[in-house]
């Protein structure tokens, strides 16, 4: 590999600029104020004096500022017209303060020199109704924004910042969906919701993922306390051990969208105005503490760019190279550069050894490179340079060189290790000479040696080989062990082993994963059965459940930090169906599922991932062995079947760490943090003995009890559902039956009347016959046998009362009796005033027996006043035996 440097003239660079961001009044000025912070303790303050909050009914108009997103807040154009007397404590469109963090956007230029294995402070605010802190890390850089009375809102993004490198980094604050955006040069950096650590298990014994590496989770700064005299403070840096330049910085009440974050960095404008005036700039104005020196630096230097030219090897197709380039960091050489001589001479490599058939010599960006669907053929073509300058040449063609653009500076993480002879963190870099190595902080260096790689420091005599690699980055195997290795040819000895460890050295987020190739894919990819990585690693070595040495299934786990015994064994039971009861059988057979959650502080889980279930193996880890008794828990032990059995777990992102000490850059999870579920499907039958002389209004209970037989003294169980009842998850309930809505008497006509009360009487009869055999047997009378005979019986007795008064209306004479039973009441018939109602059947009769018609006449009244008095006795009866029937299943009486 070589490669060449010149920081001024790389693709892609910029070489001059104006200020801009509202900063400069004159466009022609190429300087702007920074500062060097550190390395000892250093502070630079300013203090100004806000406003008194006026409670004025006529507060100013809210304006949308030029850059502002149109979603997010904006500034008034009072304030953005007058930046001496800032108050962004006020909320824009009026007068009140607002006890909520505002909006707000802070942008700087940071340049790193040194940074301490803990983070430091980069800038803070105080005002009187909020506050904001920012630090950076090796890893990354922190937020924490607090209102009154509001809990703290924290931040980390993996913007790993290169050292001596400029790079212009904003963090802009959306107070209404408390969301938190950082921007490295422009590019977006995904929020990491959870903990790099690289603390060794005794250290994290001790904190428990308090800190990680290179930052503290907690990020609050001591120093930082609500103004009570209406002043408000802004500060940069504030610690000792790092050494930082700072530069343009400014302060934006509201959310600047990101391309004015970029014209507002100033190295893509000319000085002209293109964003809205800040509220607050870096001047000489400032309070200085400790060891700090005001600097003015160039916009070339700020905006000159760190991409140097590495030429790859060994030879590939146009994938394998582009692969190899992203690896460090970097990309393929852009497919519209200009052909320097300088950028041919590089391409050309040492002794033209890169230039193959044809004249190529390397490829060039915008290639295919194929997805799992849609592979890359023969047939398709990729730019590339050669000595005759761009031309395309099949994707598949090998090359003996490529060209890459990759950042000097860029920072790597090494793991597999835990730190105690080693840096974990690497920062590239490429020197005159052409030769890249990889250096660390605390003195850790791994360089180019022969055909290999050696890691080394300059604290200890101690080294570990890579042997026969082209590039040290992605997961390979390093020899520990220097009596095995021939340090001439940095091969084994004859006869020797290579053994050694596995490090991981990748530039990957800890959110992604980093392939056996150095490839990085989301870590969510790890292990789902689906192939990421172009070699396939994402999906080896996959794994749970991770045990201590020793760990034995046969011993319950022991208790947790602050937990007594008996520990809490929690249960949860569902009903899935239940099959018929009958008396004959005396029991009742179920399909239950029961799930056990548990915690063992003995295991270790591995890449849980989130809002899914994550099965392994039962047999890996310590289970409850549950057994089902009849009755209260001393009866006979019943016979079951266990149709379905597994375990698994739900991950806690706020607990997970990374620890860089795991060369597959796994994300851990504590088992006494972290529960088993532990889910069994069973077919039970319950005995059951049955009184039913209430049915169908009766209760039947048939008691099951589980009894833990392997931990019985050490746990107890915990059902963690609410109520008494479990959930029956079956639209299907048994012992139902049919219930009679309804009864109705009519007088229009017999036939049509007699038939319905017939029908109904045969079906009723066949309903009971039907219900009598498939129901519960029992030798006495149940509540269900008496409904179906009253019904009966009543249905019976309409039959007999509609003959009656089919009778009665149709006799030629009636009997005495009849009448006077009839006549008891007032008298009816005689009413003057009453004209009867004549249906046709009267009418009809009427002329047929002229003679007698007032006789038929006389008839139908009778008979329809014996339908009333019929209708009036049996509703009575009906509703006295309703009642009563009520009372008997209610065991009233």
């Amino acid at each position: 590999m070589a490669g060449v440097v010149d920081g001024q003239d790389a693709p892609g660079s910029t070489t001059e600029g104006g200020g801009g961001g509202g900063m400069m009044d004159n466009p022609s000025a190429l300087t702007t104020p920074g500062v060097l912070l550190g390395p000892g303790y250093s502070r630079l303050c300013k203090t100004t004096l806000s406003p008194p909050i006026q409670n004025s009914p006529g507060g100013p108009t809210t304006t949308a500022g030029e850059g502002f997103s149109s979603v997010d807040d904006s500034v008034t154009k009072s304030t953005k017209d007058n930046i001496g007397r800032h108050n962004i404590n006020k909320e824009p469109g009026g007068s009140n303060s607002s006890p909520a963090a505002p909006s707000f956007t802070v942008c700087a230029f940071v340049r790193i020199h040194k940074l301490p294995s803990t983070s430091i402070p980069l800038f803070s605010y105080t005002g009187v109704t909020w506050r904001v802190s920012v630090e950076v890390s090796r890893v990354g850089v922190g937020v924490q924004v607090v209102g009154v009375g509001e809990e703290p809102q924290q931040y980390f993004f993996e913007a790993r910042l290169p050292l001596e490198s400029w790079r212009h980094l904003c963090l802009s604050y959306h107070h209404t969906h408390r969301q938190m955006s950082c921007y490295v040069d422009g590019t977006p950096e995904a929020l990491s919701s959870r903990v790099l650590s690289g603390l060794t298990e005794e250290e994290e014994e001790e904190k428990e993922t308090g800190e990680a590496l290179g930052g503290n989770t907690d990020i609050s700064a001591p120093w930082l306390s609500l103004n009570s005299d209406r002043t408000e403070r802004t500060c940069v840096g504030g610690s000792t051990g790092g050494k930082i330049n700072l530069a343009r910085l400014m302060l934006w009440r509201g959310n600047v969208n990101t391309k004015m974050l970029i014209l507002g960095s100033g190295c893509e404008g000319r000085g002209e105005r293109v964003t809205p005036s800040p509220l607050l700039v870096l001047d000489d104005q400032w309070e200085s503490e400790g060891e700090t020196a005001m600097q003015d630096f160039s916009t070339r230097e700020l905006c000159g760019g760190d991409d140097v030219w590495m030429v790859v090897t060994p030879a590939g197709i146009y994938t394998q190279h582009r692969t190899v380039c992203q690896v460090l960091g970097g990309d393929l050489l852009p497919s519209g550069v200009q052909a320097s001589p300088d950028l041919l001479r590089v391409a050309r490599g040492d002794s033209d050894s890169c230039v193959g058939l044809g004249g190529l010599m390397t490829w060039m960006s915008g290639g295919r490179t194929g997805t799992e669907r849609v592979k890359v053929t023969a047939e398709d073509e990729c730019p590339v340079l050669g000595t005759g300058g761009l031309m395309n040449a099949a994707c598949v063609r090998q090359l003996q060189c490529s060209m890459c653009v990759v950042n000097n500076g860029t920072a790597f993480l090494l793991y597999g290790h835990d730190g105690r002879l080693f840096d974990h963190t690497y920062y590239l870099k490429v020197d005159e000479a052409g030769i890249a190595t990889f250096e660390g902080m605390g003195g850790s260096k791994i360089m180019r040696k022969d055909s290999g790689w050696v890691l080394l420091s300059r604290v200890h005599q101690q080294q570990w080989v890579l042997v026969e690699a082209a590039l040290p980055v992605g997961r390979q195997k390093w020899m520990t062990d220097s009596s095995e290795l021939d340090e001439k040819k940095l091969k084994p000895v004859e006869g020797g082993s290579v053994d050694g460890k596995f490090l991981t050295l990748t530039a990957c987020r800890t959110t992604e994963f980093a392939c056996d190739n150095g490839q990085c894919v989301p870590h969510t990819a790890r292990c789902d059965e689906i192939t990421h990585c172009n070699d396939r690693s994402d999906e080896a070595d996959c794994q749970v459940v991770q045990r201590v040495g020793g760990y034995d299934p046969y011993y319950p786990p022991p208790p947790r930090p602050n937990e007594v015994v008996p520990m809490d064994l929690t249960y949860r039971v569902d009903v899935y169906s239940m099959d018929d009861v009958t008396t004959e059988g005396g029991q009742a057979t179920m399909n239950v599922g029961m799930t056990l959650t548990w915690y063992d502080p003995r295991i270790t889980f591995i890449d849980l991932k989130s809002k899914v279930k994550n099965y392994f193996s039962c047999d890996l880890i310590w289970t409850p062995s549950v057994r089902a008794v009849s009755g209260h828990g001393e009866g006979t032990v019943l016979e079951t079947t266990d149709y379905d059995k597994f375990c698994f777990a739900f991950a806690n992102d706020h607990t997970a760490r990374r620890p860089l000490s795991d060369p597959f850059m796994g994300h851990q999870a504590k088992g006494k943090s972290h529960s088993i579920e532990n889910y069994v499907g069973v077919f039970a039958s319950v005995p059951c003995h049955f009184q039913l002389q209430m049915y169908p209004f009766d209760f039947q209970l048939c008691n099951i009890s589980f009894m833990l037989m392997n931990a019985p003294w050490t746990r107890v169980f915990r059902r963690d559902q609410k109520g008494s009842t479990v959930p029956y998850l079956n639209s299907r309930r048994v012992l139902l039956e049919y219930v009679l809505e309804d009864v109705t008497t009519e007088l229009d006509d017999f036939t049509n009347r007699i038939m319905i009360a017939l029908t109904a009487q045969l079906v009723l009869a066949a309903l009971f016959t039907s219900t009598t055999q498939s129901s519960v047997k029992t030798p006495y009378l149940k509540l269900i046998d008496v409904w179906y005979a009253a019904v009966i019986t009543f249905c019976f007795i309409i039959i007999i009362s509609q003959t009656l008064i089919n009778v009665l209306l149709h006799s030629l004479s009636l009997p005495s009796v009849l009448l006077r039973v009839v006549r008891m009441r007032p008298p009816y018939l005689q009413s003057d005033k009453q004209q009867p109602f004549r249906p046709a059947v009267v009418e009809s009769e009427s002329k047929a027996f002229p003679g007698d018609a007032s006789g038929i006449v006389i008839n139908y009244q009778v008979a329809q006043r014996y339908n009333s008095l019929f209708r009036i006795v049996i509703f009575t009866t009906a509703a006295v035996f309703v009642f009563f029937y009520i009372m008997m299943a209610m065991g009233v009486i």
